[in-house]
């Protein structure tokens, strides 16, 4: 008796690998609806569930053609997601990648997304203020330590960093 997961000659895996371009499809909008998913992600969610290639790329280049799929709109949306969610700049890099879009498609998402590069400085305050329950200025220095490597790790370079503890003139 194995333990774990079932591998590859599990009757799921096998019952895929025989499944028709319409099961692709109906898993493939099965995802759709429960969010946006990039083409990468979606053809990994896909070839995960021993889908064959070739009906997975079928389902992917049909799915383009009806504009379900649109990698711009879906990493646009991510990134605002995530910088409302105060993750920086660097952060939210990363969990792109993560999701395999590419650097072009991540720096038009981050342009497109984010208009003002100070708006940073605006969310990392926010930040600040959720997590220390006071204005990010009137932090002793023990918690500007703290608020440093909390905000570095979000993913905010130093400047940011610097600017959201600043006294801010209202």
């Amino acid at each position: 008796m194995a333990w774990g997961r079932k591998g590859k000659d599990s009757k799921a895996a096998e019952k895929a690998r025989k499944a028709s371009v319409n099961d692709v499809e109906a898993r493939a909008m099965m995802l759709l609806a429960m969010r946006d998913h990039g083409t990468e992600e979606l053809r990994k969610k896909l070839l995960d569930k021993y889908f064959p290639k070739e009906h997975v790329e079928t389902v992917i280049e049909r799915f383009k053609s009806y504009n379900y799929l649109d990698d711009e709109r879906v990493a646009e949306r991510y990134v605002e997601y995530l910088a409302r969610q105060c993750w920086g700049p660097s952060q939210i890099r990363m969990k792109m990648i993560k999701r395999a879009y590419t650097s072009k498609q991540i720096d038009i998402a981050m342009d497109e997304a984010i208009e003002d590069d100070s708006i940073w400085v605006e969310y990392a305050r926010d930040r600040l203020r959720s997590k220390f329950r006071k204005e990010p200025d009137t932090l002793d220095q023990e918690e500007r330590q703290k608020a440093w490597r909390h905000l570095a790790y979000r993913g905010y370079q130093g400047n940011i960093i610097s600017a959201s503890m600043d006294k801010q003139d209202d």
